[in-house]
């Protein structure tokens, strides 16, 4: 749904030229000189002038006047304007979900706690907005100044067409024009691991890197990637599934129906099951007394007997990190990256499981290839997931991304 807010921000950058590359540059850098965005751009420095005029006058960018650069000499220096607008973010978990609300450079301006919510639920979808619009309320003055929101999901979801393929099938037609009707406002959806990469990306200034990969170790096991220097979706909006490669005889049925997929062996089910295997077996652990209680366990229940030096979760956690390290080994050989980052919830787990995805890594990967990749664990300090899904919202609208 386009509303008069969209329309006329959209208006806006359209009259300024549709110049993505200024705007994108003004993303990652937060500053820039007329010098600097006529370099990058191509473009001459009396029309990157004119343009970012016309932004100013629209206000869309702020005008600094001359500043002295590195140089010493002064230069006109421009920035996006903060108040120009404000985007949306929802990430979506099995047991809870989370909105936040950014500015136009991106800064976070709201954050909403954790609400309790179940993704495998028949009401998911009515539960999912009905949350949402929980938090909007909340979130005060800055929800009626949204101009778009983006909302991460797990599974296979097609960006364009606003398909969710295994969830919200309660929803009665595509999940983002279902979205849009009821909440109001322009909505974008996307997979989970692809918002996170794309987080990853901006908040640590990655955009030195041309190719990245982000390995995101949850219940399941999903991919995002950065190939030379965009966001990769595929031919249809679905590239990523690296954990239903199949890659195991091993007869245990994948949740997408299929046997041996890499999520049998490197998940949080994996871990789960064979937790529950070698409890049966008789082996001990920390967990041992809720298993025997029948209690449900948690993936933080996981990490925390890893992070207090459970044996028994410590064998288990580098089992699974030597089978995906024969995934991510894989993907090396493929796509030859700077970079892997692992993140989401398993890769809590630090050094237990990135060392044994790396012995795997230089098994399994040519060393010629893997021997300019770093495998690093994500930034814990900030939420990707949440800052991923404002950042996409707002570049989408801007024409940055596709």
């Amino acid at each position: 749904m386009e509303t008069r807010a969209y329309q006329e921000f959209v208006k806006k950058v359209k009259k300024s030229g549709n110049h993505p590359s200024i705007l994108e540059k003004l993303v990652r850098n937060g500053t820039a000189t007329a010098g600097i965005l006529a370099k990058s751009t191509g473009l001459s420095i009396p029309t990157v002038t004119k343009v970012m005029e016309r932004m100013t006058g629209d206000g869309l960018v702020t005008d600094y006047g001359k500043q002295r650069t590195a140089g010493r000499r002064k230069s006109k220096t421009y920035a996006l304007n903060p108040a120009a607008g404000f985007f949306a973010g929802v990430e979506i978990h099995r047991h809870h979900l989370k909105v936040g609300i950014c500015d136009m450079t991106g800064k976070i301006v709201y954050e909403s706690a954790d609400k309790p919510y179940l993704l495998e639920n028949d009401d998911a979808y009515e539960n999912m907005c009905a949350a949402i619009l929980e938090a909007f309320e909340e979130a005060g003055e800055y929800a009626g100044k949204l101009i778009a929101c983006a909302i991460s999901i797990p599974g296979r979801v097609h960006s364009e067409s606003g398909e969710s393929f295994n969830y919200f099938s309660d929803a009665g037609k595509p999940l983002g024009k279902a979205l849009e009707e009821r909440l109001g406002m322009k909505v974008y959806i996307d997979n989970d691991s692809r918002i996170i990469c794309y987080g990853e990306y901006c908040l640590r200034h990655l955009d030195n890197i041309r190719n990245m990969l982000y390995i995101n170790i949850n219940w399941g096991l999903g991919m995002g990637m950065i190939l030379d220097g965009h966001l990769y979706y595929g031919s249809t909006g679905l590239a990523g599934e690296l954990g239903h490669i199949t890659m195991f005889d091993n007869e245990i049925f994948c949740r997408c129906g299929k046997k041996g997929c890499l999520e049998t062996e490197a998940s949080g089910f994996a871990a789960q099951r064979l937790l529950l295997a070698k409890h049966k077996a008789g082996a001990r652990s920390t967990l041992s007394r809720k298993i025997e209680n029948n209690e449900e366990i948690v993936l933080d229940d996981l990490i925390q007997a890893i992070l207090s030096e459970d044996m028994l979760m410590i064998e288990i956690i580098e089992e699974i990190g030597s089978q995906l390290g024969k995934g991510v080994a894989a993907m090396i050989n493929i796509f030859n990256p700077e970079k892997v980052i692992l993140g989401g919830e398993l890769a809590k787990a630090g050094e237990y499981l990135r060392m044994a995805v790396l012995g795997s890594v230089r098994k399994c990967s040519i060393s010629i290839v893997n021997r300019e990749t770093t495998i690093e664990l994500a930034d814990t300090a900030f939420n990707a997931n949440l800052a991923g899904c404002c950042f996409i919202a707002r570049d989408r609208t801007l024409g940055i991304l596709r």
